[in-house]
């Protein structure tokens, strides 16, 4: 689990009559979350081969590690984010509400 806290947000939206964004900053205390999960299994095996009495080697001894595992983020972070018109030529871009803060968006 992973949070974080802003002092401001920023919200843009494409303003028809003048041809432009317009940016809003909003001052407040916000927050953003995300999570994930995992789930991991692992084992050893060992086993030991042997050769004949007569042979100069005695035996190979050799190890097996399988492993198990499962990992799952959702896309709690896809809610901080929005998709608008930047220009006339009906371009878009997506922006995070909180870009061009210290510590950054997910």
């Amino acid at each position: 689990y992973d949070e974080r806290w802003y002092g401001q947000r920023i919200l843009r939206r494409w303003d028809t009559s003048r041809l432009k964004v317009d940016t809003t900053i909003q001052k407040g205390f916000y927050t953003a979350r995300q999570m994930s999960f995992g789930l991991s299994a692992s084992t050893r095996i060992f086993g030991t081969y042997k050769f004949s009495p007569t042979s100069h080697i005695v035996g190979i001894r050799h190890e097996i590690r399988p492993t198990i595992s499962l990992n799952y983020k959702p896309d709690m972070a896809s809610k901080y984010f929005y998709t608008i018109q930047v220009d006339t030529s009906r371009r878009k871009m997506r922006f995070s509400q909180f870009d061009g803060g210290i510590i950054g968006p997910f």
